[in-house]
């Protein structure tokens, strides 16, 4: 459809055009990624440990301290 200066929609009919369509696509894109409602996938389905992690952070840390690892914790 080819728009002509008779047939071309009104600044306020653009304005809430876009407004909708900034609605939708936001809505749409919160069923992929909300930032309010958060979850740890990988914990929910049991794909680590929570007890490994923090002997692996603990495990470097001391490498740090100790001058084993560089790294920019002073």
């Amino acid at each position: 459809m080819l728009l002509d200066r008779e047939k071309v929609p009104s600044a306020n009919d653009l304005t809430v055009m876009v407004r909708l369509a900034k609605n939708k696509m936001g809505n749409d894109f919160k069923k992929v990624f909300n930032p309010e409602k958060r979850h740890n996938y990988e914990a929910e389905k049991g794909l680590f440990d929570p007890s490994e992690v923090q002997e692996a952070y603990n495990e470097y840390l001391d490498a740090v301290r100790s001058g084993e690892s560089v790294s920019c914790l002073n």
